[in-house]
């Protein structure tokens, strides 16, 4: 049958012989089968075609539009156009030179070739569906589904390719990828192929031996395998992601919460770790010019961690490990790193975590924070515990983190040594008891954030510079919210990429591993200079009470680590007295005498809640026990009795 210029047909069913259309000819609803044979030739159209199995259409020249491939075949050549094509059910399409299929969707078990010269556009794959690329073909926006896979040959280039969960994208000898976004699934470079601008947001980029991939971004819950012998450049690892390299890996990125594994074969060379960024390196791996910004961390999995083992940069540039006599190093290192070191500690999966350190907001152990069962030791606290926030709601732990320092190291960083705040130095007795956290934890005054560090006056609030062991512990709620330490109002953790400085970060991707990283939001203006920072330094002076001069005050016991005795004013029975302690002139702490003693009372000392302990972070030489006064330098509202 021939269908002329001008002539159209519809509903026809060819299921033998041949159904031919000369230029100009229109035809719809046509149905081929059996041995039938359909030509759509130069300048013709066809729409709503059906071809079933046995069934052969070309499409030479012409345009097919709307048409279902069940078991049939459809070849298109130069000048061909198919168009929202459904092949399925071992149907086949075939594209050649000059020819091209636009929306196409390839079904179960259904085959897109594309060979040289051809094009396809916005293709759907779905379950067990295949696309071959061949020659030059090329295929752009294709879309993978479960079970469904693109393989690229030599010459051919895969654009834009959406790689989802099941689905493979395949890049033979010769092939390109560009603009992958790879959802799930499997895609593999394989030797002599590359790929460029790849995002992996979920399942796995894999390079065999001899690929090469630049400018690949790893999302959360992606993973990108550099197998020896392959090469990755311009790699971003963000949070969640993982790129394990056995190959050749240059000009990376380790962003906070993102992971590099570093095996015994790879070269590392011009890789940068964030801040919380985390690079694991195994048994014999190594690493070049690394530049590690504060907060960043070097995980080696090989060591298992000893506290006997340090960390020192030599020359400048040397990153090495000491310990048992011996010394290693472990990575060349970009960058200054004169006033800078690194902490050691347990990795938690059998190995040793290097840190270079950066100041972060906590809380020293025996704070006692309020919870909705009273007061309890920071310690002491779990994930899960209620807390009472500033505006007397109760808000869950959401996590809680955890690290330590050797004084050793970390002696004279202002950014690091503990404050304390003494009984009463904030106003209103508060807080009730001396009050010790991190230079760069922020107290809630006058509606602001202000870090510790900035409120030091060398009297009521002092800065440690000798410190043995530093311990932080930090809470952390859904969002940032202003708590009750020692009954002072108090922040809450904020993950402003300084997650990655605790020692458990690890335990936060483990216990929330589908949270995204969010720009840290904080429930106060923070102020830290200027102005707005002198109206509270001056609000903090006017509360300072004068000296007591009439007081009674007496010291019970001292040890290495904790000084106690009692003192009261006969003359001002309801006020508690506020205490210095020194060692040699220099001042270790406040504190404030009002706990309860049953014998104080006794003896007519009072209510009895006159009484004070002090344990001392860090301990006391035989010198400064030798040297060590305690003086009256105030009195405070009642801070809470406890019989």
């Amino acid at each position: 049958t021939t269908i002329f210029a001008g002539a159209s047909a519809t509903d026809t069913t060819v299921n033998g012989g041949a159904l031919n259309l000369v230029e100009g000819a229109v035809v719809s609803d046509t149905t081929v089968a059996g041995s039938g044979s359909f030509t759509v030739a130069s300048g013709t159209t066809a729409s709503n075609t059906t071809v079933n199995a046995g069934g052969l259409a070309t499409v030479s020249g012409g345009t097919l539009t709307t048409a279902t491939v069940s078991g049939g075949e459809v070849d298109v050549f130069s000048g061909g156009t198919v168009s929202a094509a459904n092949v399925t059910n071992g149907g086949n399409l075939y594209v050649e030179d000059g020819a091209s299929a636009v929306s196409a969707v390839i079904g179960s078990a259904g085959y897109l070739e594309v060979d040289a010269g051809g094009v396809a556009s916005g293709t759907q794959v779905g379950s067990a569906g295949i696309v071959q690329l061949a020659g030059t073909g090329v295929a752009s926006g294709t879309t993978l589904g479960s079970s469904a896979t693109l393989y690229a040959g030599s010459g051919t280039t895969a654009v834009g390719t959406v790689v989802q969960d099941g689905a493979s994208l395949q890049v033979q000898q010769g092939g390109v990828a560009s603009g992958t976004l790879q959802q799930g699934g499997t895609t593999t470079i394989f030797a002599g192929a590359s790929a460029t601008d790849t995002t992996v947001t979920g399942g796995a980029l894999n390079l065999v031996e001899g690929a090469v991939v630049s400018n690949t971004v790893v999302n959360r819950g992606g993973k990108l395998d550099v197998e020896a012998g392959s090469t990755a450049s311009g790699v971003t690892v963000a949070s969640g992601g993982e790129a394990d390299v056995s190959g050749n890996l240059s000009n990376a990125t380790v962003e906070s919460g993102g992971a590099l594994v570093v095996t015994s074969t790879a070269t590392i060379s011009g890789v940068v770790v964030s801040n919380g960024g985390n690079v694991q390196v195994q048994s014999g791996g190594s690493l070049t010019n690394v530049h590690v910004s504060r907060g960043g961390g070097i995980d080696l999995g090989w060591l298992a961690y000893d506290s006997g083992i340090t960390a020192t940069v030599v020359d400048g540039h040397t990153l090495e490990i000491s310990g048992a006599g011996s010394s290693k190093p472990v990575a060349t290192l970009e960058g200054d790193y004169t006033n800078d070191f690194f902490v050691l500690s347990d990795d938690g999966h059998g190995g040793t975590l290097l840190t270079l350190e950066e100041g972060t907001p906590c809380y020293c152990p025996g704070t006692a924070i309020l919870t909705e069962t009273g007061e309890r030791p920071v310690e002491e606290l779990e994930i899960g515990d209620r807390l009472v926030t500033r505006n007397g709601t109760l808000r869950p732990i959401r996590w809680i983190g955890r690290r330590a320092y050797d004084g050793r190291f970390a002696a004279g960083r202002t950014d690091i040594m503990p404050v304390r705040i003494a009984a009463g130095a904030l106003g209103n007795g508060l807080p009730q008891r001396d009050l010790v956290i991190s230079p760069l934890h922020a107290m809630f005054l006058l509606d602001v954030l202000v870090p510790a560090q900035a409120l030091v006056n060398g009297e009521t609030i002092t800065q440690q510079d000798n410190v043995s062991v530093i311990e932080y512990i930090h809470i952390e709620l859904e969002t940032h919210d202003i708590i009750f330490a020692e009954g002072a109002l108090s922040e809450t953790f904020v993950d402003d990429g300084s997650r990655g400085m605790f020692h458990n970060a690890h335990e936060f991707a483990e216990l929330y591993p589908d949270i995204q990283h969010e720009e840290a939001r904080y429930c106060a203006p923070r102020v830290e200079d200027g102005e707005a920072l002198e109206i509270v330094r001056r609000y903090l002076a006017s509360v300072e009470h004068p000296a007591v001069t009439t007081a009674e005050l007496y010291i019970d016991s001292v040890t290495r680590s904790r000084i106690a005795g009692w003192g009261w004013d006969p003359k001002q029975p309801d006020g508690k007295l506020r205490l210095k302690i020194c060692a040699g002139g220099v001042v270790l702490c406040h504190a404030v005498a009002d706990q309860y003693r049953g014998d104080l009372k006794a003896t007519g000392k009072g209510n009895g809640f006159y009484a004070f302990e002090v344990d001392l972070v860090g301990g006391l030489t035989d010198e400064q026990i030798a040297n060590l006064s305690v003086s009256v330098v105030g009195v405070v509202p009642a801070a809470r009795a406890v019989a």
